[in-house]
């Protein structure tokens, strides 16, 4: 039988609510088809429902929603009752409202019709269906998002429209809040599909019918409601502290307790688990490695086998009490330039494929961690070494461009369907509710629409919905000026620092919102236009150079030199020097130290034992994007090494960088290659002539308190923004 819901909404003549400046009357993300031009309609403030889903929680919602933004807005006594017929397209009400008006055939997941069925001088009737529940509720945010202020007064701007999304699987993330039902709905209403919540501490700390049992039965209520799809992402390596036992594959108590776990996740209505080794897996020059309580022996030595048997196991254990629920797995090279085609790196990936089930989808990134472009030719080189495994793309874009990115990422024609139609957005978006929320609803824009997408104009349009209207001027202002500094920065271009920056100043002064992570851009902006930086040309290799110890005249005779000098003040009375050249593969430093003092003897330490602190030691700090992360690279005169990205802690990040020393009569010398590849992690750029790196060379002798430095100032030696320029020559 079908149920019409009435409801009266008073006219509200003098007030409007806060939050009516958000309405733009722009549907957003941009319609596959507007039919006509859109018409503004005055609206009296009256609306009707008319629906047979009148129990539907979702429909109930995007019901709500409405009367919500016509009760905070300025009604008027001359304009429209609003009547809403609304459900699926299959529904008798919807088709005998429709009668003769022509609708799409067949429309896809998520899709939604909007028609104007009569308009006459005192009344609006519209039909808003779905070719499912989700499109039925897309279309009633659609009409709500129809919704604007003219004059003061509330219009509707009304068109007919034929809509849905290209991509029906639009996964945001954030690896911090796991968020709430009221995040959960905020994300409903922008028509995001899907949420990813990752989980970053040791797995063992994951308790879903435990402490983390709230948010999970608020999953599930969510999911059940139809509002979003869920994902969840276990890093199985992550939290791991120095000398506690890692996840160990072939630890049948650690297989048994993983499985227990994601079979306790997937009773919450999870729709897929995807299990994450990456960042952490040990890796040895082009061959990833186990850690040494594991037992490589259980899998033919290969790491390829055991993360493929991993799988194996949680696909056996959950498939038949949850056939719907889909796996995936972040492997060791989850990018081409991890080191595909290269034996070692092919072959794990080889024997994942043939160890892991076909049904367990296969996660990457493009060809490098932070790819902008996705090409046929990247996704082939990975699917060549897999087994018929699916495969979906993580996506890193909103580390482009911070801290106000824009989703610019461009996809091959073809790639929806060769990815399964998921694209996982990686982000904080709930622990930065200002810029990462901006950056999401512009992927969200292309994801639903790729060909009407605009960059510009969509980062616009979240803003005037998040802020309001009257903010998109000045922020749209500081955005460009911002991104003119950080150009300027990545090019260490300083010709025109002091005029950029003063345009930053200007726009930042009207900025209409302002957080610690933008106030930190513009403090680097203003550094950057202060600080006179020391340079640095270096020449190519023109010897090959073998990583022994000896500095030889042959070897290093044409390497640049980087003088250095003392930071603290003090005398340097045993000095250093160094040399630096580079290879396409990498670069490479040579030091020769003056140290007559007695060394004691320390031998060979575990990795990222406390080098620093030792006697005598170098510090390197490489940063290949000037405005990105850093590689902080330490060693001592006996070879010892400690690595970290940035101040993060060393002991998940073992790059296989190379150094070798060798002990004379007046102190030592010594050798180091750091390969690009090692610096992957934390955004390089490939060394070719002309690229410019930042960083620099510290030498501390801790027994005297005496510091040598290539380039002095900042707090501390990981203040970034006083790194030298290293120009490749």
């Amino acid at each position: 039988m079908k149920k019409i819901l009435l409801v009266l909404i008073a006219c509200c003549t003098f007030f409007v609510a806060r939050g009516m400046d958000n309405l733009t009357g722009e549907v957003y993300p941009a319609p596959q088809q507007i039919l006509g031009k859109a018409e503004p309609v005055v609206l009296s403030g009256k609306i009707e429902f008319q629906t047979d889903r009148a129990d539907n929680v979702m429909l109930n919602y995007g019901m709500n929603h409405l009367r919500s933004l016509l009760a905070g807005g300025k009604c008027a006594s001359g304009g429209k009752d609003l009547i809403i017929v609304n459900g699926l397209l299959s529904d008798g009400n919807i088709t005998a409202a429709l009668g003769d008006i022509a609708v799409p055939e067949n429309l896809p997941a998520q899709g939604y019709i909007i028609r104007t069925v009569e308009n006459s001088s005192d009344a609006l009737k519209v039909v808003a269906a779905g070719s499912d529940l989700r499109g039925a509720f897309y279309a009633l945010v659609t009409l709500g998002q129809m919704l604007k202020t003219a004059d003061g007064v509330l219009v509707l701007n009304l068109a007919d429209i034929n809509d849905y999304p290209d991509w029906t699987n639009r996964y945001v993330s954030d690896d911090v809040d796991p968020g709430n039902y009221e995040k959960y709905m905020r994300l409903a209403l922008n028509k995001f599909s899907s949420f990813a919540w990752q989980f970053r501490s040791d797995w063992r700390q994951l308790e879903p019918n435990g402490r983390n049992k709230p948010t999970f039965e608020t999953i599930q209520k969510v999911e059940k409601e139809g509002f979003l799809d869920f994902m969840f992402l276990l890093h199985v390596y992550a939290g791991s502290a120095p000398n506690s036992s890692n996840f160990d594959i072939a630890n049948e108590e650690h297989i048994q307790g993983l499985i227990q776990r994601c079979r306790e996740i997937a009773s919450y209505s999870i729709n897929t688990i995807m299990i994450c080794v990456d960042d952490y897996t040990p890796r040895k020059g082009d061959e990833y490695t186990f850690f040494p309580e594991d037992n490589p022996a259980v899998f033919d030595n290969s790491v390829g086998k055991a993360h493929g048997y991993l799988m194996q196991r949680l696909y056996i254990a959950l498939q038949p009490d949850f056939p719907d629920l889909k796996l995936a797995m972040v492997g060791a090279p989850y990018s081409l330039n991890h080191g595909i085609g290269k034996p070692g790196i092919d072959k794990y990936v080889l024997d994942w494929g043939r160890i892991a089930p076909r049904e367990v989808a296969w996660v990457w990134t493009g060809k490098e961690v932070l790819s902008d472009v996705i090409e046929k030719d990247h996704l082939v080189q990975f699917t060549n070494l897999l087994n018929g495994q699916p495969t979906f793309l993580w996506d890193n874009s909103n580390c482009f461009d911070t801290p106000m990115p824009v989703w610019e990422t461009v996809f091959y024609d073809g790639f929806i369907g060769d990815s399964g139609n998921l694209v996982y957005l990686n982000d904080r978006i709930f622990f930065d509710k200002n810029w990462s929320w901006l950056y999401s609803m512009t992927a969200n824009s292309y994801l639903w629409n790729a060909e009407s997408y605009n960059p510009e104009r969509a980062f616009a349009l979240a803003v005037a919905m998040t802020y309001g209207n009257q903010a998109v001027k000045p922020v749209v202002e500081f955005r460009n000026a911002l991104l003119a500094v950080q150009r300027a920065i990545q090019a260490g271009d300083r010709t025109n620092a002091e005029e950029l920056v003063a345009v930053l100043n200007r726009a930042y002064e009207n900025m209409p919102v302002k957080d610690a992570r933008l106030e930190s851009a513009v403090k680097l902006a203003r550094e950057f236009a202060e600080i006179k930086p020391l340079q640095a040309e270096l020449e190519p290799v023109s010897t090959p150079v073998t990583v022994d110890g000896e500095v030889s005249e042959a070897e290093w005779g044409k390497a640049t030199v980087l003088p250095m000098q003392s930071r603290n003040g003090k005398p340097v009375t045993m000095p250093s020097e160094c040399r630096v050249q580079y290879a396409p593969e990498g670069l490479y430093l040579a030091f020769m130290v003056k140290n007559s003092d007695e060394l004691k003897d320390i031998g060979k330490l575990e990795r990222d034992r406390s080098v620093y602190l030792h006697d005598d030691c170098i510090e390197l700090f490489i940063q290949p994007s000037p405005s990105g992360a850093y590689g902080h690279f330490c060693f001592d005169y006996e070879g010892n090494q400690f690595d970290e990205p940035e101040a993060e802690g060393g002991f998940m990040w073992n790059p296989d960088w190379r150094v070798a020393t060798k002990r004379n009569a007046d102190g030592w010398t010594a050798e180091v290659f750091i390969p690009v590849i090692e610096l992957e992690k934390i955004g390089p750029r490939p060394l070719t002539p002309g690229t410019i790196w930042r960083g620099n060379i510290v030498r501390v002798n801790n027994k005297r308190g005496e510091i040598e430095v290539w380039t002095p100032g900042g707090e501390n030696f990981h203040s970034y923004q006083y790194f030298g320029e290293l120009k490749f020559k």
